[in-house]
């Protein structure tokens, strides 16, 4: 949904498909993981209703933490707290700080 490098992952963690379906009262959903590296530096997970994306759960790693934007309104407050726990299970925790941030140059 953000303008910069965006791609599909095709297994974004060991045993999962990079989409999936989530029925929930009756309607699928569709479950995409993402990555994003620019202008955002993460990982999400878009949850789509047929060609309408309703929202994601995005794992922010340069300010480490997990945010949801919305993309649609009136998302039933079921299907949030059924993929919440999802994506912070499947997203994983947040990488490793480098203690060494600079780049040694020659000299």
């Amino acid at each position: 949904m953000h303008s910069g490098a965006y791609f599909f992952y095709a297994a974004p963690r060991a045993g999962t498909a990079g989409k999936q379906v989530m029925p929930i009262e009756g309607i699928d959903y569709r479950l995409v993981f993402a990555s994003d590296v620019d202008p955002r530096d993460g990982l999400g997970l878009e949850c789509w209703r047929g060609e309408q994306p309703l929202f994601e759960v995005f794992r922010d790693d340069a300010g480490r933490r997990f945010v949801v934007n919305l993309f649609a309104s009136d998302v039933p407050l079921e299907l949030l707290e059924a993929i919440i726990p999802t994506a912070r299970r499947e997203l994983g925790d947040f990488p490793r700080r480098s203690a060494f941030r600079g780049v040694a140059k020659p000299g």
